[in-house]
């Protein structure tokens, strides 16, 4: 699961959330992923995330976001199409922001 510039942890949440809906074995074997399960959990369960990831997904998201808004500068296309991806990627950090709540890394 490696998109360049878009994080995977969205594909694993979406994943884990569809599998919750229709086959919960598979849910857990997600959810008992060393690196990504315990996150996944937490934002699918209580939707919080700890402030660490929190930092981790709005620096990846900004990365990427902000080279492909650069391609897309360079590359000449009609400049609303580069301010529709900004305009996205300031809503999902307000949203990640505001309405995500931040848990303690212990939770």
């Amino acid at each position: 699961m490696i998109v360049p510039g878009l994080p995977t942890v969205v594909f694993w949440i979406v994943s884990a959330w569809c599998f919750g809906k229709s086959c919960p074995a598979l849910q857990r074997w997600i959810y008992n992923r060393p690196r990504v399960g315990p996150m996944i959990e937490m934002y699918n369960e209580k939707h919080m995330m700890t402030a660490q990831s929190k930092r981790r997904a709005l620096i990846g998201m900004w990365f990427g976001m902000s080279l492909s808004i650069l391609i897309l500068l360079l590359t000449a296309k009609p400049l609303w199409i580069p301010s529709i991806v900004a305009g996205c990627g300031a809503a999902v950090t307000w949203y990640i922001l505001n309405r995500v709540a931040t848990a303690n890394a212990s939770t």
